[in-house]
């Protein structure tokens, strides 16, 4: 992605993206093969996109080597150039010499209808299969995560995927919390953001170092605020220059400290409007405070944030500029909200 010198929408080019006269506005997940395609995950579909023409994968029940699902949730190419795709029940791989798919499901450990409770009355579809990250270790050790059923490792020699830290007994079991973000680390350090499934459980960041296997855990403290603002994690990223930023509900932002172990929260300083940090809302979305959607860090080293409903920023670390853009009703726009998933 280009750097932007105005905080305008003009900055950005709509480009819309059509099948049989039919255009796709709204799209979960992007991400670019080795070969130059752009690959996008959308609620009806997969579309393979050349910049010229739209190719449309779609699940059909009398076909086992079609695409698991049409909800598409989260796309990731491997290190050996294999596009991972993951849906609402379960995950994909393509396989490009056939222009098919392998499917892999996953076994649920809970019962589905609670998934449906906690987010009946919203526009979010979920199940507990549904794969909400994909990352590689430096080991090359693909992992994944749904959102209900844990964190699984994929095993490339028997081809299936196995279930990891999901056992009760372990101190931090996965099988209690919704996982919500994956990330590796520099260090070789699995990060995961959870969210606890019942009061019983604790929600919080898990960090599993897969070197020793030692794990801890990373929670709000009401009387420390070196800890996260909101115990529930939504957003990962570890920059270039290696430091970790973690986003979580209240649109919380958070540098880690890996030294002291500790977190300094990016809040809003009007005196210093141009410093790294969210929007703070304390609007509610569905009856909670909204989380950071996404972060992501582009070419020319800006980190992007976004928090449900309210927006997207660009940090420049090098002129330390801050830049908004913001969907205004009232005004002819790119945008048509200002809600954004995924950025590439």
């Amino acid at each position: 992605m280009n750097s932007f010198a105005q905080n305008t929408i003009e900055d950005f080019q709509k480009k819309t993206i059509e099948v049989n006269g039919i255009p796709f506005n709204q799209f979960n997940s992007i991400t670019q093969d080795q070969e130059g395609y752009l690959w996008l995950g959308t609620n009806e579909g997969l579309l393979k996109y050349d910049g010229y023409e739209v190719k449309v994968y779609k699940n059909k029940k009398e076909d086992a080597t079609s695409i698991a699902n049409n909800e598409v949730e989260k796309l990731y190419v491997d290190h050996e150039g294999i596009l991972w795709i993951g849906t609402q029940i379960g995950i994909s791989r393509y396989k490009k010499t056939c222009d098919c798919f392998s499917n892999y499901y996953l076994t649920s450990s809970i019962q589905p209808t609670y998934i449906d409770t906690l987010f009946k009355g919203t526009s979010y579809g979920a199940t507990n299969e549904t794969v909400h990250a994909i990352v590689e270790n430096q080991n090359e050790q693909l992992w994944i995560a749904s959102l209900g059923d844990g964190l699984f490792q994929y095993d490339r020699k028997k081809d299936e995927f196995i279930p990891f830290l999901n056992q009760s007994q372990h101190l931090y079991s996965l099988k209690d919390r919704f996982i919500n973000e994956l990330l590796v680390d520099q260090q070789n350090q699995l990060w995961i953001g959870t969210q606890a499934k019942s009061k019983d459980t604790q929600s919080g960041l898990i960090r599993l170092d897969l070197n020793t296997g030692e794990t801890k855990i990373f929670i709000h403290e009401p009387e420390n605020f070196n800890s996260l603002i909101d115990s529930r994690v939504t957003a990962l990223l570890e920059d270039r220059q290696g430091r970790i930023l973690v986003g979580t509900y209240q649109t919380g932002l958070h540098l880690y400290h890996p030294r002291e172990e500790r977190f300094t929260r990016l809040k809003f300083d009007p005196a210093q409007p141009n410093t790294l940090h969210t929007s703070f809302s304390r609007k509610k979305i569905f009856g909670d405070y909204a989380a950071v959607n996404f972060l992501y860090q582009d070419r020319q080293g800006g980190i992007w944030v976004s928090a449900y409903n309210e927006g997207l920023y660009r940090f420049n670390i090098a002129d330390n500029e801050m830049l908004t853009y913001k969907y205004n009703p009232t005004q002819s726009s790119e945008f048509t909200s200002n809600y954004f998933k995924a950025i590439h």
